[in-house]
C-alpha cells in the first residue's frame, strides 16, 4: 500500500480522535456551568419559597386570634361621654298651695359601647394580602354612670327639698337616657373606630407572639 496514503489515513483519524475529544471536553465544561446554574436557581427558590411562607405565616393563628379576641370582649370596648341638659316640672303643691317649680340639670352621662363578639356577625378570614375581619354594630352596654354638673332652680322656695328632688330625678335618668338614646349611639362613628381600633390592635398584638411570624398582615374591618 502507498505509504503516504497510510500516513493520510493515520492523520485523519488522529485528528477526528482530537476534535472528538475536544467537542467531549467542552461539552462536559458547559454541563458543568448548567448544572451550577440550576443549582443556584433551585437554592434561590427554596429560599423564596421559605421567605413566602414566613410571610403568610400569621395564616396559621387566625383561628386563634379570633378566639383571642372573643375572650377579650370586655375590654374591647368605647366609652362615650355627652352632656345633657334635664329640665324636671315640680307640680303644684295643693297642700302648701306652692305653684309648680322648675328644675335644670345638666349632666355629664357616660355610655359603654361594644359589639357582640359571640355572634354569628363576627368573623376573621384571611384574603392574599391580609386579614379581613367583619362585626356587628354596637350596641350600649350595661347602664349609662351619670354625674351631675350643675343644677338650677328658677323659682326659689317653691321646692321643700331640693336635695330629695334631684336624687330622684338622678335615679331615673340612666334607664331613660338609655332606652332614649341607644339607638342613635349604636351609630355613632367615633365610638365604632375605637372600638375597631381596639379589635385589630388585639388581633395584631396576639400574631405578633407567635412563632415564625415575621410579618404582620393589613387588617380591615367592616360593620354590618
Amino acid at each position: 500500500m502507498d505509504t503516504g496514503f497510510l500516513l493520510a489515513a493515520v492523520s485523519s483519524l488522529l485528528g477526528a480522535g482530537g476534535m472528538y475529544v475536544i467537542l467531549e471536553y467542552k461539552n462536559h465544561d458547559d454541563r458543568q456551568v448548567a448544572h451550577t446554574k440550576l443549582s443556584k436557581l433551585q437554592a434561590e427558590g427554596s429560599n423564596a419559597k421559605r421567605e413566602l411562607q414566613a410571610y403568610v405565616k400569621y395564616v396559621d393563628y387566625v383561628a386563634g386570634a379570633k378566639q383571642v379576641v372573643v375572650d377579650q370582649a370586655k375590654t374591647l370596648t368605647a366609652k362615650v361621654t355627652r352632656e345633657y341638659v334635664h329640665v324636671e316640672h315640680i307640680p303644684k303643691d295643693p297642700i302648701k298651695l306652692k305653684p309648680p317649680g322648675l328644675v335644670i340639670v345638666k349632666y355629664a352621662v357616660e355610655f359603654t359601647l361594644g359589639v357582640d363578639l359571640k355572634a354569628d356577625g363576627f368573623d376573621i378570614s384571611a384574603r392574599p394580602s391580609g386579614l379581613d375581619i367583619k362585626i356587628g354594630r354596637p350596641s350600649l352596654i350595661g347602664t349609662p354612670s351619670v354625674k351631675e354638673i350643675s343644677h338650677e332652680f328658677p323659682i326659689e322656695g317653691v321646692v321643700a327639698d331640693e336635695k330629695h328632688t334631684l336624687d330622684e330625678i338622678k335615679k331615673a335618668m340612666p334607664a331613660g337616657l338609655a332606652l332614649k338614646f341607644a339607638g342613635a349611639l349604636a351609630s355613632d362613628a367615633s365610638a365604632q373606630a375605637l372600638i375597631e381600633r381596639n379589635i385589630i390592635e388585639c388581633v395584631l398584638s396576639h400574631l405578633a407572639k407567635q412563632p415564625g411570624v415575621v410579618h404582620l398582615p393589613s387588617i380591615t374591618i367592616s360593620a354590618k
